[in-house]
């Protein structure tokens, strides 16, 4: 966007967010640009562009803990047993497989959460595999997000 007006300027800016994983254009755009940068995929890949990334911040001379991390979770199949979540998984269009997903029971869950975290992500966009039903959501609600409050 070029000669473009906004009145009144927002204050403060909002935060920029640049999503993908393109290690030659869109990791270098977010090294320059992002505040945070939502990437997706199983952590191996996740870990990858994160690698990417920081060489992007480090050729421009960023610090790229500036940058948020985020990560976008196709499908979270959360049940009070394994096996149900496997099957609510295994059912969803938007499974993925167990390395681009969280599924198991809350427990499983969050152990999943932990290692997203122990990698850098702070945020996660989550999807999930039984909606529009309520029950996967109000189980995350009230037996996984206390753990991280």
């Amino acid at each position: 966007v070029r000669n473009a007006i906004l009145n009144p300027k927002p204050d403060p800016l909002p935060p920029i967010m640049i999503g993908g994983g393109g290690e030659q254009l869109t990791l270098r755009v977010v090294a320059k640009h992002a505040d945070w940068w939502n990437g997706g995929g199983a952590r191996d890949t996740y870990a990858h562009k994160l690698d990417v990334l920081r060489g992007h911040c480090a050729a421009i001379g960023r610090d790229d803990a500036t940058i948020a991390k985020t990560w976008q979770c196709e499908c979270v199949a959360i049940a009070p047993t394994r096996a149900a979540a496997e099957a609510l998984a295994q059912a969803s269009p938007f499974y993925a497989g167990a390395a681009a997903s969280l599924v198991g029971t809350p427990a499983d869950v969050i152990a999943q959460i932990e290692d997203w975290v122990a990698l850098g992500v702070s945020q996660m966009q989550i999807r999930f595999a039984d909606f529009p039903r309520t029950d996967g959501i109000r189980l995350f609600m009230d037996e996984v997000m206390p753990h991280f409050a």
